[in-house]
């Protein structure tokens, strides 16, 4: 039991994260925005802090009499490389020194993501020792972050979280996938190749989170080539299913059987650029853009939860296809689908 200080809280993670660690008995603070919508973390009962990682002010005071920070904070849209690096790498940063500077600083979870990593080969899953080589700008914005973090590395005990693709309850941006296959029965699938993608529900990673913070790795103050990728851990469910083949089962998930479209790369090229232009116009980036094609054309994306298994105990506690039947049923229930 302690006190926990999650950034990021009104994402779609943020709470699962809090219910797992309310069920521990920890007393839970979100940091938040003065216009971040709220409405999920209030009836969890969870105290807020106002602040933003973007800006080192307010949080020397977040972070006071913290044991455990989990980074969830960041950008998954941008318009330039220079928009990741400020929310990813110099929020990173801000949270950090606050962290180095309070008299007992916290335990971190950093939460990056398998972009930063970058794509796996075609028959290996991509595993902590593997060199990073990330494709996108988000993903460089993260292993930037990841950087950053292990400055702090001597003052602050740090852990890095590596997941792929998250899904579950409360996740807006993947709703366009079930939404389409329930409404249209069309799947469209990018490309003519088969890539595998590996994926993590949102309560199977936020008990990853919580597994991390008490009995992880912590990043080395002094890296050397062995010990580099120590306090680095992927995690992810051990299924490993094709873009068409998630489609499927999102379709038995809410009880269609979709038809697999499959959309040359120079077309979702095409429609990204178009998407950006309207996000742009609109003065609010968008998931979909060039930066997600980039991605889609490297491959596949996968990664080994073997660590997370052998060394924190973390196994999904759900396989894939139920995890997608709760959060099909979960979106019926608010009304969203």
């Amino acid at each position: 039991m302690g006190t926990a200080l999650v950034t990021g809280a009104t994402g779609f993670i943020g709470p699962h994260l809090v219910r797992v660690l309310q069920q521990q008995g920890d007393d839970v603070i979100c940091l938040r925005r003065p216009r971040s919508n709220v409405s999920r973390l209030e009836p969890l009962g969870v105290r807020f802090a106002m602040g933003d990682v973007t800006d080192r002010s307010g949080l020397d005071a977040a972070v006071r009499d913290v044991h455990t920070v989990y980074h969830l904070a960041g950008r998954t849209a941008g318009f330039g490389q220079q928009q990741y690096l400020d929310g990813n790498d110099g929020g990173t940063r801000n949270l950090l020194e606050a962290c180095a500077a309070a008299s007992s600083p916290p335990t971190v979870v950093h939460v990056s993501s398998l972009a930063a990593g970058g794509p796996s080969a075609p028959s290996r899953l991509r595993s902590e020792g593997d060199p990073s080589a990330p494709v996108s700008k988000y993903g460089r914005s993260k292993l930037a972050s990841e950087a950053a973090a292990r400055l702090f590395a001597a003052r602050v005990p740090i852990t890095i979280a590596r997941p792929p693709i998250v899904l579950g309850e409360g996740d807006a941006a993947g709703l366009a996938l079930f939404r389409s296959i329930a409404r249209t029965r069309v799947h469209a699938v990018p490309g003519f190749r088969n890539p595998r993608y590996s994926i993590v529900h949102a309560a199977d990673l936020a008990t990853m989170l919580v597994a991390a913070a008490a009995q992880g790795e912590r990043l080395p103050q002094q890296p050397t080539d062995s010990n580099f990728y120590n306090g680095v851990y992927y995690v992810a469910d051990d299924q490993t299913p094709t873009w068409a083949e998630l489609g499927r089962m999102i379709g038995a998930a809410v009880e269609r059987k979709p038809f697999v479209i499959r959309v040359p790369l120079l077309a979702a090229r095409i429609a990204a650029f178009g998407a950006e232009g309207v996000a742009r116009i609109r003065r609010k980036p968008m998931v979909f853009c060039l930066d997600k094609i980039r991605e889609a054309a490297a491959g596949s994306w996968c990664c080994s939860p073997a660590k997370a298994q052998r060394e924190l105990g973390w196994k999904p506690a759900q396989d894939l296809q139920t995890r997608l039947n709760e959060t099909a049923a979960w979106y019926r229930s608010e009304g969203w689908l």
